[in-house]
Formats: structure tokens, C-alpha cells, sequence
């Protein structure tokens, strides 16, 4: 429809802005957008070491960046009350370490007292570090040292959780959910890691968080069916339908997934829902469009044809609930 293009218009804009990068590393102080179509917007730390005469620079830290294991060991022998210091956007030589994915360096700083848990100034901590950019070691050595699996960021209140499925670390989301995370938690737009997986076009972390799915709503009214919808994934959205999420649902502009589909002209999706009992007839909130309407003015005339056939949608039912009963 119309008015979700509009919606969606800001959020193309930003997604496919470009970044500037030097030898392959996004340019510091920036969000970069590593997780396409509509990914994840990731603090990039920024390069202390390379202005020493900085207010806040720490030769830890910069070692921490580089990791020579032995040459560390030296530097934070000689600097170990400052180990949990900060530099000009609240990294400590820890997060350093876990966003350049130095895992050997990481190690001897919880071995010497780091705080795993130190905040940076957007209250991001090391955790959230590894898994924006580092490695899965990091995010072992992390974990095992009792790093906080719910720590919420403070700019768009995103957990662990969702930056590991918005990126698509199947592993590491894998070992999230079995330490017992809450996959629920929504952050401040609505949106569930869940959400973030299937918008970051990572079906096969979505399918991990399915066991634990509940009918949670984004800002706009909107559930992961709308976004396996949008995405194509019509695994997923019979997944979702078969876990028992109701087919006629509305967003905040009282549009259903039937209508969604059909303004897309997604005939597998629509015959999909309408064989999970959704109702064609149902009108969004301005009451001139219906599933039916909304795919003749796209132009969708298979999709129409469809909606427009009480008799196509008895049989499609009734051949679906039967096929249920019978598996």
C-alpha cells in the first residue's frame, strides 16, 4: 500500500546511505549499517590511539586495539589502575579488545580485574562489542566471565540478543537462548530480536527464535508476521500461522496481513492465510479499502481473483484444516 511505502521511506533512506571506510573498517565516530537490508546501526569506537596528545587517550587501550600479546602484557602490568578507564566515547580497553575480536587480549584483562560489565557512554558494554564486530571466542571469554546477557543500549534499547540475530550469528544466538535470555524484550521501537533477524534477512536465526514466539507488537502495531511478510519468507510466516498467531490481526492503521500481502501481490502468502481462516472482508481503518481492493488497485489480478471467490477460499480452508488434522 501506499502509506507503507511512506512509512518504509525513511528508513530505505537510511539504510542505503553510504559509509565512508578506510581499509575496510567503517570511519570512526559513525552508525554503520552492517546488516542489510534494514540492519542493525552499530557505534564504531573511535581511534584514540592514533592522537596521543587526546584529553582522554590510554596507551591500554590502544594496545588492547593491537593486541601483541607479550608487548600487553607489559602495558598492563604498568598501567593496571587504569584498567577499566575510559576513552572519548566510554570504551574501556575491553571493549577494545572485544570489538577488534583480540580474544588473547580480552582474557588477561578479565584475568587482571576489567569490568566486564563497564558501560560505555551509549551503555553499551564489551558483550554487545563482540557481537556487533568480534569473534565468538571473545563472546565465550565474555560470558564466562559473567557478562550480562540483558544489558540494554541506551540509543535504540538494543540487548545482546537482538544485535546477535539482527547480524545473523546463528552460533551466538544459539548459545543466548540456552542460557536462558529473554527473546521477548522489545527495544525502544517495538521490536523484538526476532523482528531484527528476519529484518536483517537471517531466516535461519529467525527460525531460533520461533520456540519461545510470542504475538509481540512493534511502534506500529505491527508483529513478526507483518515482517516475514515484507520479507518474503513464507516458511516463517506458516510457522508463526501454525503456532496459532492470529491470521486477521491490525497494525495501528487497522491493516491485516491478508491486506499486506495482497498489496504486494503475494498469492502464496495471501492463499496462506486465507487457508488459517483470514478474513478477506475486513476494512483498514479509513474503511474504503479491503484485501480485495487493495490488490485490484495494484493491479494484482491473479491475487483478486482469489479474494473475489467465496467458493476458491471454502476449498482452500477445508483442504488445509484437512491436511492438519490428518499430519
Amino acid at each position: 500500500m501506499v502509506v507503507d511505502a511512506i512509512r518504509l521511506l525513511p528508513i530505505l533512506l537510511i539504510a542505503f546511505a553510504g559509509v565512508y571506510c578506510e581499509e575496510g573498517q567503517p570511519k570512526p565516530g559513525v552508525r554503520a549499517l552492517l546488516a542489510p537490508p534494514f540492519g542493525l546501526q552499530i557505534p564504531i569506537p573511535e581511534d584514540s590511539h592514533q592522537e596521543a596528545d587526546r584529553q582522554f587517550h590510554s596507551k591500554l587501550v590502544a594496545a588492547a586495539r593491537n593486541c601483541d600479546p607479550q608487548q600487553f602484557r607489559d602495558v598492563l602490568e604498568a598501567n593496571h589502575n587504569s584498567i577499566n578507564s575510559r576513552v572519548q566515547g566510554g570504551e574501556t580497553a575491553l571493549t577494545y579488545a572485544a570489538w577488534y575480536g583480540k580474544t588473547e587480549c580480552l582474557r588477561l584483562l578479565l584475568e587482571s580485574g576489567a569490568d566486564v560489565n563497564a558501560r560505555t557512554h551509549g551503555n553499551e558494554t564489551a558483550l554487545h562489542y563482540a557481537l556487533y564486530n568480534g569473534s565468538i571466542m571473545s563472546v565465550l571469554a565474555l560470558l564466562e566471565a559473567g557478562a550480562d546477557i540483558e544489558a540494554v543500549e541506551s540509543a535504540r534499547g538494543y540487548t545482546p540478543l537482538m544485535v546477535s540475530a539482527g547480524l545473523g550469528r546463528w552460533n551466538e544466538t544459539a548459545l543466548l537462548l540456552e542460557l536462558g535470555v529473554d527473546e521477548n524484550v522489545r527495544d525502544f521501537d517495538g521490536r523484538t530480536a526476532l523482528m531484527h533477524a528476519i529484518r536483517g534477512g537471517h531466516p535461519e536465526v529467525a527460525q531460533l527464535l520461533l520456540s519461545g514466539y510470542t504475538e509481540t507488537r512493534d511502534a506500529f502495531g505491527e508483529t513478526a508476521l507483518f515482517y516475514s511478510i515484507r520479507a518474503r519468507r513464507f516458511a516463517l510466516a506458516e510457522a508463526m500461522l501454525r503456532h496459532g498467531h492470529d491470521p486477521d490481526i491490525r497494525n495501528n492503521l487497522g491493516e491485516t496481513p491478508l491486506m499486506l500481502a495482497a498489496s504486494r501481490g503475494n498469492l502464496a502468502v495471501v492463499r496462506l492465510l486465507l487457508s488459517y481462516g483470514a478474513n478477506p472482508e475486513l476494512l483498514e481503518n479509513t474503511g474504503r479499502y479491503d484485501a480485495l481492493r487493495i490488490a485490484r488497485s495494484a493491479g494484482f489480478t491473479e491475487v483478486a481473483a482469489l479474494l473475489d471467490s467465496p467458493i476458491r477460499q471454502r476449498i482452500l480452508r477445508f483442504s488445509a484444516i484437512a491436511t492438519r488434522v490428518w499430519d
